[in-house]
């Protein structure tokens, strides 16, 4: 077998079945079987960034690794940003890298790119050097990315490869199994279950670990057994449903929650990565008893200490727990804990600013509007920028793995083509892109993919005719003086007409839902300008103290 059939027979067995990527001379070997395999799709980009953010997106949404192809040099450098949120996020995805002809390594010949660009934002590089490591080492590759602390790796394969030979026993081969984790001690979970017990004012905080693990069942079973409160981070929305009587919603989004939090006595964090933007800057108070559950060893104590460090998968771990708690104390509710009352109170005062109908377009009114139209399983994917704080803090989120946001590495971009891939990834699925104008400009050229892919996507440009969140803090910091952060808004219908998709333009509050169905209706990608009040700003969470 010739190696480049070899590394799509060896996708096959890890069950791949969507490739995102842009072919070039180093894969064109590769992109020749692709033409023929059965069950592979591959999903033409039009930049390679875009490709490693549709990978990012099917990881997020399945669960399993999502994987982009590209070549050496300028393509691997354009895929980076993708592969380097990833990493920060803990999401699972494999970057496949066509490097040049081994024979012109360490040359300086076009494209070549040294494979330590790469170490800092994966988990690892795997090198294929010659044909026979082909399907071991894709099998660790998938491996590696998808157990333990989930991750991003790369796999190089150079161009003189894919044509060689695989010898007719090494198909088959096998790399051996998981990634081994490093499960807690029963005595860490009887302390824990001591603490949690005791505590007369605790608080869980869930994060993109517990979601990654799929610990929603345990995570709901434990708060509710407890009759404990959750907050959440931004990657773990949707890990417990935001109209649970429990959900607290983000920790950042509500002001009551910075005195929730610190006069708790007792905090587990659930795979919760202590954030320089959820912790103010790493200010806000944390209780000395302190519970944390993650797959990572390093997470433990890393921004906080700990009272209790417990490493393991959080799905079983918390199942542990449960059991342990269930031998100890009976079921609590939440009657015994009125401070939770303070928080509540706070969520019904938006939901009255929600209905507002002023011109221009109120974007806490435009974000209601959206969840009114859609499905409680519909996915929500949004870039990064004002859009992006808007619908992080405020868009109720029902189900695990429906919010498909950047990562704290907050890529501005990432919108348009966080929402394809999640919506080849879940296809029977409503799927919404909210993006800012500014975030829609750095990747727009993606309407093309998702035109080509016949994709009934709806994309809401959150328009506030320029970079708001940057205009935001010269107002605040800087007497209002604006540079770089306002333009001329382009005709944003014209540009989705001019790609084959539709268009709209909103300016009033009251066609934004029968625009947006109309939208969902349709079999091809739709843009909804929405002019917004660009002086909208955000309610003010107060910082600790």
């Amino acid at each position: 077998m010739r190696s480049a059939n070899a590394v799509v027979h060896a996708l096959q067995k890890e069950k791949v079945e969507v490739v995102f990527g842009i072919p070039g001379f180093p894969t064109i070997a590769l992109y020749d079987v692709l033409y023929h395999s059965k069950g592979i799709r591959h999903v033409l980009t039009r930049h390679e960034q875009a490709a490693s953010f549709m990978a990012y997106a099917y990881g997020m949404v399945t669960g399993k690794p999502g994987t982009c192809l590209a070549i050496d040099g300028p393509g691997a450098t354009n895929m980076a940003t993708g592969i380097a949120d990833a990493h920060t996020g803990s999401l699972p995805l494999v970057a496949i890298i066509g490097k040049i002809p081994s024979c012109n390594f360490g040359k300086g010949a076009v494209h070549e790119l040294d494979s330590a660009f790469f170490k800092p934002i994966t988990k690892e590089i795997f090198h294929i050097a010659e044909p026979n490591e082909i399907v071991s080492t894709i099998h660790k590759a998938y491996t590696t990315a998808a157990t333990g602390r989930k991750g991003p790796v790369c796999v190089e394969i150079p161009m003189d490869i894919f044509t060689m030979e695989v010898s007719p026993g090494k198909v088959d081969g096998n790399a051996g199994g998981e990634e081994d984790v490093n499960h807690t001690t029963v005595s860490e979970i009887k302390v824990a279950a001591r603490l949690l017990s005791e505590a007369e004012k605790p608080l869980i905080l869930a994060g993109g670990g517990a979601l990654s693990a799929g610990a929603s069942q345990e995570l709901t079973e434990l708060a509710e057994f407890l009759g404990i409160p959750v907050a959440v981070s931004h990657m773990g929305r949707g890990i417990i449903p935001d109209d649970h009587p429990l959900a607290l919603g983000l920790l950042r989004n509500n002001p009551t929650l910075v005195d929730f939090t610190q006069q708790s006595d007792v905090i587990i964090a659930v795979g919760f990565r202590f954030s320089q933007i959820l912790t103010f800057n790493w200010t806000l108070k944390i209780p000395r008893k302190l519970i944390q559950i993650d797959v990572d060893p390093k997470q433990i104590g890393k921004n906080y200490p700990v009272e209790v460090g417990i490493v393991g998968d959080a799905k079983t771990e918390l199942r542990n727990l449960i059991e342990c708690l269930k031998n100890k104390i009976r079921k609590r509710t939440t009657e015994e804990y009125p401070r939770f009352r303070e928080v509540t109170e706070w969520k019904r005062l938006l939901t009255i600013r929600s209905v507002s109908n002023s011109v221009p377009i109120k974007q806490l009114r435009l974000i209601k509007g959206i969840r009114d139209c859609l499905e409680r399983d519909a996915l929500i994917a949004t870039d990064v920028g004002n859009a992006f704080f808007w619908t992080l803090f405020f868009m109720e989120i029902y189900h695990p793995r429906t919010l498909v946001c950047s990562s704290s590495f907050s890529a501005m971009g990432c919108g348009l083509p966080l929402a394809i891939g999640a919506k080849i990834a879940e296809p029977d699925k409503q799927v919404v892109c909210v993006t800012g104008d500014g975030g829609f400009l750095m990747n727009s050229q993606e309407l093309a993919t998702a035109v080509e892919n016949n994709l009934a996507l709806p994309i809401v440009i959150v328009n506030d005719r320029g970079y708001g969140a940057i205009r935001h803090i010269q107002d605040h910091a800087y007497q209002g003086r604006h540079i770089a952060s306002n333009w001329v808004s382009p005709d944003f219908v014209q540009i989705a007409n001019g790609f084959g998709a539709e268009g709209m333009l909103i300016t009033k509050p009251e066609d934004i839902e029968p625009s947006l169905r109309d939208a969902l209706k349709s079999d091809k990608p739709t843009v909804l300008d929405v002019r917004v009040d660009g002086m909208d700003k955000l309610p003010q969470n107060r910082l600790p103290g």
